[in-house]
């Protein structure tokens, strides 16, 4: 029988640039029984200060518009951000969907303000999810020892659909 066991590391502080989740997460979970580790892109995003300050950024025109045919009529200057880091819109009436340059189709591209220390600020998957993912793995068998499995995870909003589900955003060292 084959059997997944997820087990949460407890008392992680707030995590923000530079801090690094590699230390966070081996500091506090050299107890556990791991060989994987799953962590939030959030932590990821954070780490590599992919956070920005809608008062750092101008809305153009096409932003403008489409903020205005949204249900939650978004600031847009957030549009503004979605747009920036979508390589296609798919819909942009009453809900913004769009595919990001890692391929994945979402509502915003994935850009959230939610759990990022204020409304002025949201925050953007990671650069590049490969590095993340390879960089996190050889972190902590550097400072643990242990050969572990990483997801990067994050939860989307399915288009034309109610709820969310957590999608694998990257994956290293797993075996079918």
């Amino acid at each position: 029988m084959k059997r997944i066991e997820l087990i949460g590391v407890e008392g992680l502080p707030e995590v923000g640039a530079p801090r690094r989740p590699w230390l966070l997460i081996s500091e506090r979970a050299s107890s556990l029984p791991a060989t994987s580790s799953w962590v939030a892109q959030k932590i990821v995003s954070k780490s590599e200060g992919r956070l920005i300050k809608l008062a750092d950024v101008t809305a153009g025109d096409d932003a403008v518009r489409i903020a205005e045919r949204l249900i939650a009529k978004p600031d847009p200057r957030m549009v503004q951000i979605v747009l920036d880091e979508s390589v296609r819109v798919l819909r942009s009436e009453r809900t913004l969907i769009t595919e990001t340059r890692h391929g994945f189709v979402s509502a915003n591209a994935g850009v959230d303000h939610s759990n990022v220390g204020g409304q002025d600020l949201v925050a953007l998957l990671p650069s590049t999810l490969t590095q993340a993912r390879g960089r996190l793995r050889s972190r902590l068998f550097e400072l643990t020892g242990v050969e572990v499995g990483v997801i990067v995870s994050d939860t989307f909003g399915r288009p034309w659909r109610l709820g969310i589900v957590n999608v694998a955003l990257g994956v290293a060292a797993f075996r079918r």
